[in-house]
């Protein structure tokens, strides 16, 4: 046992460090003052015209900040995406079950909302607020999902927990407190 234990390589921490610190350096970049670190849009991975794209939607006024620039960009891509989602099921709904009822055609009308907000934060810049009229979608399509399919007793309300989550952007200001109330 013994043999077996001192043929195994001795591993230096200070090197594993060095190279756990450079694989997260190529996921994180980091501002000016260090505190604030977000995953950035890899261009290697992603095709260079939706790259191009976010970019030409990034309000000039975080364009300017790397890290505020990726935030809005990576907020932009998510409501892009979850919007084109809706509008792509659409025809496949159209072509399987027929003509939709109005409370049908008002649920995909909500769930493409989100390419409303994305575009409300290209045009002002104000990610809180876009924060918080993505947490109000949200809400209003749990508080309707949940009135028909069994109002109080419906397990839609559970998903109630994830919307302070949507709200708070992370490793910037609170987008509840006075910021937000300042911007009216």
């Amino acid at each position: 046992m013994a043999a077996i234990r001192a043929s195994q390589p001795v591993i230096d921490p200070d090197k594993a460090n060095i190279r756990l610190q450079r694989s997260l350096s190529r996921l994180c970049d980091s501002n000016a003052t260090g505190n604030e670190a977000s995953v950035v849009l890899d261009r290697s991975v992603a095709l260079p015209f939706i790259v191009r794209f976010l970019d030409g939607l990034v309000h000039p006024s975080a364009a300017a900040d790397r890290v505020h620039a990726a935030r809005h960009r990576s907020f932009i891509a998510v409501h892009f995406g979850a919007a084109l989602i809706a509008l792509a099921v659409l025809p496949l709904s159209l072509a399987l079950s027929g003509p939709i009822s109005l409370a049908e055609a008002a649920l995909f009308g909500w769930l493409v909302l989100p390419m409303a907000i994305a575009v409300y934060l290209s045009r002002t810049g104000r990610l809180e607020i876009a924060h918080l009229l993505s947490a109000t979608v949200l809400t209003c399509l749990i508080v309707w999902l949940a009135g028909v399919s069994g109002g109080l007793k419906s397990m839609a309300l559970a998903w109630l927990a994830v919307v302070p989550f949507v709200v708070c952007t992370p490793n910037s200001v609170s987008a509840i407190g006075s910021p937000v109330t300042e911007k009216f």
